[in-house]
């Protein structure tokens, strides 16, 4: 027995070693490969190729037919379900980085650029960023730029067939292409790219022009042999875009910046909203299209447009029925399938099918062609939204989304109340009737615990993670990290020195206590003290002051009391952001706040201007943050999120989530300024609340020390003379 058991481990011992043996083996075959794809990348370099198009290509020439853009009388049900065999690319391990905007990600590029590490670096980019075709940048939308461009490159790479007078078959070229899908041109920036020429999205884009090949595609095609990839989080977080750009996440490490919102991404990118004013222009769209082709169509054709047009009737009497409830409710996915009888559908096909035939582009041109009533141009976006809820119907797991439905007869309500609700709300509250559906991810840690699963290591990074109990909370309970073994926490405190730092909470002004709160903020009282206070401080700090209000909606109620306030306008320069803020009136603000009478900027938090922007200096000597923004507790959504979190994670978890979502906001925006060691500026705070202990303990670790509680207005203007006036001597000195 005992000599069968050693015969059985060693011939366990040789599998294995034959195992690790055929390992390493491929392992060296794939790093072979790389290397030679490099080297031949360094080798193209020396040989400067300098293409342009020729004259008959500049422009895209247009089919004889119309129709032909909008009509794809050759496909045949055989092309659904088949698989795209991809031949194998070797590949290496790799830093994803992902962060928040395109701008960041240039910076990211252009400082790794300037240490001792030099990676093959790609940057990744929407078509938004990386198209140079002028006719498919001209759409602006994504959705229809991508649709554009794939047409224009199935176009390039395949013919037509036509019957000539004799009955046979000759080929048709297909006229209209995108002339930068050349694979010579593409073949020669990923070059560029591997030799670590361009590493950033403008440098790939100028060279593309320049050589006349397609950034976007050279950057997918670098992917594989790149060391550092830079991708936006729509990239990182959607399994469909990852498979598109070649992302493999098994033994790569993930960075996440910008990760203090974590979940909160996660769940934006997955959300999806549909208004029955779309489903109305879909149907109109599909009806006359049917009518229109009805001879040319073949079966496949009529099966699945019929089948849309069934859905979409179907969604769209859903809406209608729940409109008599006059009430805002939710549902899980499971629940509004089967309301809205999508459960006896397999959509598998259909997506497959809408895809395949570029069908949104196609029905985008067609309404731009349609005559009579049907003239108006309708929104491709309405036909995005049908095809993406759609998606949204095999979801199984209930807690992890939920689907919304909110229908209004009355009108909207007050402008405050409309821009305090969450995401979702805000979108349907833009309509004179609200009559909405919305899929709505409740549980984005399930998506976070597939990227967990799959890759070799994730680094969470921010400048404000804290308050961070939920996002532990959902690392640890939804994604199953063992907090003590696979947890791995650093924080690390400010370059700056205590003396050029100074906070404090202003809480009462004349003896009066000052409470932010949804139902005193509003009154004239309240409004005209801080008028007061803003025009107090104004008069004694250098420079830009940025105050940052709790919503859009309070912003311009506090605005409407400025005619009977001006001198406000006559301490400092106004400039004022709105939902809809011209790009230029960040600079224009820069400019005036280096000028010695200043400027002020009034903001909102949680606004373009509170994340990702740099008050450095001049820009941010000051910084006044009014009231708490805590989003409105009573919207469908976020009561749904709280009983979830509540169910999930415990009683308390609701609050410190609600809680957490407003000083996250909070701590982003005083984090605009002091950007470097030499840096300073003052932090005020001004509501009653900001006393409170618990409020304070989530305030950045750096700013709760040095946090200085004024007696009164008076106080605190003392308080920041004499900070300005000893910086001041400092820099003297």
């Amino acid at each position: 027995m005992v000599d069968e058991d050693d015969w059985l481990k060693a011939h366990i011992k040789k599998f294995n070693a034959v195992d690790d043996a055929k390992e390493l083996f491929t392992q060296v075959e794939n790093n072979q490969k790389i290397d030679e794809r490099i080297q031949k990348a360094l080798k193209n370099l020396t040989v400067e190729r300098k293409r342009r198009l020729p004259d008959n290509e500049n422009i895209e020439e247009k089919s004889d037919d119309e129709t032909d853009d909008i009509l794809d009388e050759d496909f045949s049900n055989d092309q659904l379900g088949k698989k795209i065999v991809e031949e194998s690319t070797p590949h290496c391990t790799k830093i994803i980085y992902a962060t928040r905007t395109h701008s960041q990600l240039l910076q990211f590029a252009e400082e790794i650029t300037k240490t001792r590490f030099q990676p093959r670096i790609v940057t990744l980019g929407s078509r938004q960023h990386l198209c140079i075709n002028e006719s498919v940048r001209a759409l602006k939308k994504t959705n229809l730029m991508k649709e554009r461009c794939n047409e224009l490159r199935d176009n390039k790479a395949s013919e037509k067939r036509q019957k000539d007078d004799d009955k046979k078959h000759v080929a048709k070229k297909c006229k209209e292409s995108c002339p930068f899908a050349r694979s010579d041109a593409i073949e020669d920036l990923c070059d560029q790219i591997l030799a670590s020429k361009l590493s950033s999205a403008p440098q790939l884009v100028d060279y593309g022009k320049k050589i006349s090949g397609c950034p976007y595609f050279a950057s997918r095609k670098a992917v594989a042999y790149s060391q550092l990839v830079l991708l936006p989080y729509q990239i990182l977080f959607q399994v469909e875009a990852r498979k598109a750009w070649g992302i493999e996440l098994s033994g790569n490490v993930i960075v996440i910046d910008e990760a203090h919102n974590l979940l909160e991404t996660i769940t934006g990118s997955h959300f999806i909203t549909l208004h029955a004013r779309e489903l109305k222009s879909v149907l109109s769209v599909l009806d006359v299209y049917l009518s229109r082709f009805q001879s040319r169509l073949t079966p496949v054709h009529k099966k699945y447009l019929r089948q849309l047009s069934t859905i979409a009737n179907v969604l769209l009497t859903y809406m209608i029925h729940a409109s008599d409830k006059k009430k805002s409710y939710v549902e899980t996915m499971t629940t509004f399938a089967s309301e809205a009888y999508l459960a006896q559908y397999k959509l598998d096909n259909l997506l497959e099918y809408i895809d395949q035939t570029h069908l949104i582009m196609k029905l985008s041109k067609f309404s731009k062609h349609l005559d009579g009533e049907h003239n108006k141009e309708i929104d491709s976006t309405y036909q995005f939204s049908v095809e993406h809820l759609l998606h949204t119907k095999d979801s199984s797991n209930e807690s992890q989304s939920s689907f919304t439905s909110e229908i209004s007869s009355g009108q909207c309500a007050s402008s405050s109340l409309v821009e305090e609700r969450t995401v979702a709300s805000a979108l349907c509250a833009f309509q004179q009737f609200l009559q909405i559906i919305s899929y709505y991810l409740i549980n984005p840690a399930s998506q976070l615990g597939d990227i967990i699963k799959q890759c070799r290591s994730l680094i969470l990074l921010g400048g404000t993670m804290e308050p961070s109990g939920t996002l532990i909370r959902s690392l640890t309970m939804c994604c199953k990290i063992d907090p003590d073994k696979d947890l791995i926490r650093r924080s690390f405190g400010h370059v700056i020195r205590e003396h050029q730092l100074l906070a404090i909470t202003i809480t009462n002004i004349f003896g009066r206590e000052l409470l932010f709160t949804h139902d005193k903020r509003e009154t004239k009282i309240i409004l005209n003290l801080l008028w007061t206070i803003l025009t107090e401080i104004a008069q004694v700090v250098p420079n830009g002051m940025i105050v940052f209000f709790p919503s859009y909606g309070y912003l311009e109620k506090f605005i409407q009391e400025m005619p009977r306030n001006i001198l406000l306008r006559k301490v400092k320069q106004l400039f004022i952001e709105r939902k809809n803020s011209v790009p230029t009136l960040f600079d224009e603000f820069a400019k005036s706040a280096r000028t010695a009478k200043g400027a002020l900027l009034l903001a909102v938090v949680g606004g373009k201007l509170s994340e990702g922007i740099n008050f450095s200096d001049e820009l941010g000597r000051t910084v006044v943050v009014v009231g708490l923004p805590y989003m409105n507790s009573e919207d469908i959504i976020m009561k749904e999120k709280l009983k979830f979190m509540q169910s999930e994670f415990g009683p308390k978890s609701g609050v410190e989530y609600y809680e957490a979502k407003c000083m996250h906001a909070i701590n982003q925006s005083v984090g605009r300024v002091i950007r470097h060691r030499n840096d300073y500026a003052a932090i005020v705070f001004i509501d009653l609340r900001y006393k409170n202990r618990r409020i304070v303990k989530d305030l950045p670790s750096w700013i709760q020390p040095q946090l200085y509680n004024a007696t009164d207005l008076n106080d605190g203007i003392i308080r920041l003379e004499s900070f300005f006036r000893s910086m001041n001597n400092c820099i003297q000195n």
